[in-house]
């Protein structure tokens, strides 16, 4: 016999993971400027200022971090935040941790490459003073 009212049950659709990149395309564009912006007003910046001696440290990027991954957060829109946990993420907490690692190797990653900088030239000034001491000595 026909049950007419019997609720049917949905049916899923599998998900299709191959569309990650178009999925993904707003949170890159967000994420990417806000890192970008970070990169060259704050940590650029705040090096720069700091004597050739003295570098940024762990405890002075943690809250520049920490600010950037709330403006990103706070920037995607709700249903699209709850688009992209739903598809790949499952949880907010998964979200979150996603943006967070995005985020922390980047902006640590160019706080690291500025130091870099900075050491090289004080080391070329250095061995450029040796040398001239040296040549000096020799006269």
């Amino acid at each position: 016999m026909f049950d007419f009212f019997r609720k049917r049950q949905p049916v899923e659709k599998p998900l299709d993971f191959t569309t990650w990149e178009s999925d993904f395309g707003f949170y890159n564009l967000i994420s990417t400027r806000k890192k970008n912006i970070t990169k060259s007003f704050l940590i650029d910046t705040y090096s720069d200022q700091k004597s050739d001696t003295d570098y940024v440290t762990d405890e002075e990027i943690m809250p520049i971090v920490e600010s950037t991954i709330t403006e990103i957060l706070s920037n995607i829109g709700e249903k699209y935040k709850n688009f992209l946990i739903d598809k790949y993420f499952g949880t907010l907490e998964n979200f979150t941790v996603f943006i967070t690692e995005d985020v922390y190797v980047d902006l640590v990653t160019q706080t690291i490459n500025r130091n870099v900088i900075k050491i090289r030239k004080k080391l070329q000034a250095d061995a450029l003073s040796r040398i001239q001491n040296l040549n000096s000595a020799q006269k």
